[in-house]
C-alpha cells in the first residue's frame, strides 16, 4: 500500500501529467479537476481529491491509498479523449496498471512471481527511459524489486498489505478526544467498550455467532406477479401465489449488490468463463437472494483503457446467488458514448494475455 499507491503511482502520474499537460497539451489541469469533481463513482470507489500546482509548476497528488488506487484505475476515463496510439508513455503507465492489479490479485500460481519481476524489470527500465533525469528512480521504486520474493513467501500480496491496519488506526484515532495522559489505557477501555456494544444481544435474540452478524437486506414487501414464470422455472416450484421481497440492495459476505451494479455469471456459452449481468432487480423469496439481469455482451477489450467495452443484450436471466460465477461486482463507466467494465484483480493467467 504504502509502497505502490501512496508512492509509485503519485510518483508516476505526476510525471504523466507533466506529460499530457505541459508537453502534449492534451487537457488542462482546470479540466482534468472538473472530471474528478463530477465523474460519477460508485461506492466501492473513494472519490480523489483535486490536484494542485505547487510553487515550481510541478503538479502536487495528494490522495490516500484508497483515492490513489481508484484514481490510477480510472485515470485512462478521467484524462478525457487523449490520444495514446502508439505512446510510450501510455505503454509505460499500463504497465504500472498491471502491477497494480497483480498487486491486487487473489490468485498467485508457482510461477507468478517470476512473471511479476519481469514486469517490474520492463516498467523500471521503461520510466527511466523516458522520465530521467527530471524524475528519479524513488526508493519506493527500488522497493518493487523486492515484492516478487515477498509474494514467493507470503503468497498474495494483498493478504499482508497495510489496508485494513491503516483503517483500524483511525477507528483507534477517533477513541481518543482530547486526551493528554495515558492514551494506552483510553484507548483499551474504549476499543473493549466498542466491541461489547456490537457483540451485546438481548437474552431473546442470544446468538453464538460473533463473527458474521448476517446478510442485510433492505426492500418491500409485494407480490411477484410481473417475477412469476421466471422465479417458478429457476427454483422448479409449482404455479403458487409467489410473495416476498424486492430488495433496494443486499449485502452479503461484507459485498453490497443493487441494481446497477453488474455481477459475473456462469456462461451461456462455453468459449466465456463468464457473462457479465446487470442487475435489474434483486427478489428474496423464501430465503432465496434472486437476482434478475440483462446479459452484457462482451464486445472487445481495449488496451489502451485495459477494459471490457460490453452492449446490453435482449437476453433476460434469472440468478440465484449461490449460482453465482464469483462473488462480488463490478462497475460500468462510460467514455464517448460507450459502455466499459473495468474488471478488478484480475488473476495472473488473465493479466498475462493482456501484454
Amino acid at each position: 500500500m504504502h509502497t505502490l499507491f501512496e508512492g509509485v503511482a503519485s510518483h508516476h502520474l505526476q510525471a504523466l501529467l507533466e506529460y499530457l499537460i505541459k508537453d502534449k497539451k492534451s487537457f488542462t489541469l482546470a479540466q482534468l479537476n472538473t472530471i474528478l469533481r463530477t465523474h460519477k463513482y460508485s461506492n466501492s470507489e473513494t472519490k480523489p481529491s483535486p490536484i494542485n500546482k505547487d510553487n515550481d509548476g510541478s503538479f502536487h497528488i495528494k490522495q490516500t491509498a484508497s483515492q490513489m488506487m481508484t484514481l490510477v484505475r480510472l485515470f485512462p476515463f478521467l484524462c478525457g479523449n487523449v490520444e495514446v496510439e502508439n505512446d510510450k508513455h501510455w505503454d509505460c503507465y499500463l504497465i504500472l496498471l498491471a502491477i497494480c492489479d497483480m498487486a491486487c490479485s487473489f490468485d498467485v500460481q508457482e510461477s507468478d512471481p517470476t512473471k511479476f519481476g519481469w514486469m517490474v524489470q520492463v516498467y523500471l527500465e521503461s520510466f527511466v527511459t523516458l522520465y530521467s533525469p527530471q524524475f528519479s528512480v524513488t526508493p519506493k521504486m527500488h522497493y518493487l524489486v523486492h515484492l516478487p520474493k515477498q509474494m514467493t513467501l507470503f503468497g498474495p500480496l494483498r493478504h499482508h498489505w497495510c489496508m485494513r491496519f491503516e483503517s483500524k488506526n483511525a477507528q483507534i484515532k477517533s477513541f481518543v478526544t482530547r486526551c493528554f495522559r495515558n492514551v494506552p489505557l483510553s484507548v483499551a477501555i474504549r476499543h473493549q467498550q466498542y466491541l461489547s456494544y456490537h457483540l451485546y444481544t438481548p437474552p431473546e435474540r442470544h446468538s453464538s455467532n460473533f463473527l458474521y452478524g448476517g446478510d442485510q437486506v433492505s426492500g418491500d414487501s409485494q407480490q411477484f406477479d410481473h417475477y412469476r414464470e421466471g422465479i417458478e422455472k429457476l427454483l422448479d416450484i409449482p404455479n403458487n401465489s409467489l410473495f416476498g421481497i424486492r430488495c433496494k440492495f443486499v449485502i452479503i459476505n461484507g459485498i453490497e449488490y443493487k441494481p446497477g451494479y453488474v455481477i459475473r455469471i456462469k456462461p451461456t456459452e462455453p468459449s466465456y468463463d463468464f457473462d457479465y449481468g446487470l442487475i435489474d432487480a434483486i427478489l428474496m423469496y423464501e430465503g432465496h437472494k434472486i437476482f434478475l439481469t440483462t446479459i452484457l455482451e462482451i464486445k472487445k477489450f481495449h488496451k489502451s483503457l485495459c477494459a471490457f467495452e460490453v452492449s446490453p443484450t435482449h437476453n433476460v436471466k434469472y440468478v440465484l446467488y449461490g449460482s453465482l460465477y464469483c462473488h462480488g461486482v463490478v462497475h460500468i463507466h462510460t467514455k464517448s458514448g460507450n459502455l466499459y467494465i473495468i474488471e478488478k484483480n484480475y488473476c495472473f493467467k488473465d493479466l498475462w494475455c493482456l501484454f
